[in-house]
This record gives structure tokens, sequence and C-alpha cells, in this order.
């Protein structure tokens, strides 16, 4: 059998996706994940290719490519040969693909959609930024998909005359506001000083946060439903900080 084997990136796998359809290959991979029982087909990234394919995707389901991106930035074990299953489906049945929910790669490219779209909705209102002592204002996050790309725009259209920096710590990767520009850049590590205004705002949230919890209604199995543990280390309300 014969594996498809691409650079990794968001181009590379598009064009991973074509070659395998078009040369009838039943797997892909990124580099550094070869199968050493398979041969590996090594494809060069294309960038004009991967737009045309990109196109092509539109044209017969403008939405599939949504699914496509999203599939991608889960960066679950395998995404890619689902991302492929959910493609040849997409060539057999066009526009109406998304009805064909026992089509076992259209279920579970769905399902993915669906789980990391959830994510973005979730962190879109769960991200706390504090001011730092330059003024720019950063929000740490840990989110179990690659979501930067999926609220870049969200924040920049809603903070856009602010200085900001929303670091994902999982992946190294931040969403840098700097007024003129807003672009998504590595950062291996962050330090930063608090500003003296925000240890005071800190205190205030804190406060208030304590001050209208009702202690007799107090449910602990609903609070953790709403905000699960896995939010709650980069959130304000929940976290211990020294002043």
């Amino acid at each position: 059998m014969e594996q498809i084997i691409y650079d990794g990136s968001y181009i590379g796998y598009l064009n991973a996706i074509e070659s395998a359809i078009d040369e009838n290959v039943a797997s892909i991979t990124a580099s550094g994940k070869e199968n050493l029982f398979l041969t590996n087909l090594y494809i060069e990234t294309n960038k004009e290719r991967a737009i045309k394919f990109e196109n092509k995707i539109k044209g017969i389901n403008p939405s599939s490519i949504q699914k496509i991106v999203t599939l991608y930035l889960s960066e679950l074990d395998g995404f890619e040969n689902i991302a492929l299953g959910y493609v040849r489906s997409l060539y057999t049945n066009g526009g109406l693909l998304d009805n064909h929910l026992t089509d076992t790669y259209v279920y579970r490219a769905n399902k993915i959609f669906k789980d990391v779209m959830h994510e973005v909705h979730r962190f879109m209102g769960f991200v706390r930024f504090s001011e730092l002592e330059d003024g720019t204002m950063l929000a740490k996050i840990s989110p179990k998909y690659n979501i930067l790309p999926l609220i870049k725009n969200h924040f920049a259209g809603r903070l856009g005359n602010f200085r900001f920096i929303i670091y994902d710590e999982t992946r190294k990767l931040a969403i840098v506001n700097t007024k003129e520009h807003c672009q998504i850049i590595f950062i291996p590590s962050i330090q930063f000083e608090l500003s003296e205004n925000e240890k005071g705002m800190r205190s205030l949230w804190k406060n208030f946060f304590q001050a209208i919890e009702i202690k007799e209604r107090k449910n602990l199995k609903i609070q953790q439903s709403k905000v699960p543990s896995r939010y709650r280390k980069n959130m304000i309300e929940f976290i211990e900080w020294k002043k």
C-alpha cells in the first residue's frame, strides 16, 4: 500500500488530499509520522495548486471547505484521512453531501466540526484579558484544538483599537494585535508584569464574584458543566495570584 506524505502545513494538506484522489492513494500523513510498512510518496507543497483545489471544493459545496479547515485545526490523529474520505464523498454527492449522515466520513467530519466550533464559542466567552505594564492586554488560553485562526477576526473586530495578545500555551502560538495589523506568530515563552491598575481590578473582580455567590445554593456539579476545569486555569475568578 502507498501513503502520501506532506509537510504538515495547511497548503501541503490540501495538496495531499488532491494528490491522493488523483492517484487513488488510500492514506495521508504528515512528515515525521511515516508508516515504515507502507510505500511513502513525498509530495511538494504548491500554493497555487492548493488555491485551485480549494476553489474547486467551494464550487461544489461552499460549506465543505469549512469542514476541511476545521479538520486540519482539530489536530486529531488521522484527521487527514477523514478529510480525504470526506472530499471523495463530496465528489460523489456534490452539494447534498451533508445530508448523507450514514456516510462514515461525512458523519465524523460534521462531528469534529461541531466540537471545534463549540470550543471556539466557549473561548469567545472564557478569554480573560489582563493589562500589562505597557498597556498591552494579554490573555492566556490552553484550548484542545488549534482555534486561534478561528477566533482571530472576532477579537480583532472588537478590540482592534487595543494592543492585545491571546497566547495559546499549548502550541506556543499567539494572536498579536498592534493596531496596525493582527497576525498569528510563534512565541516560545512569554514573560510579563501586571500593571498596578490590573492588580486593583483583579481584587475588585474576585470580591464581586464572591459577593454575588449564594452559598446556600452553591451547586458544584452545575458550575462544572458550565465552566469545566480545563478552562479555569486562566480565568481570573478561579485562579489564585499574589499582589
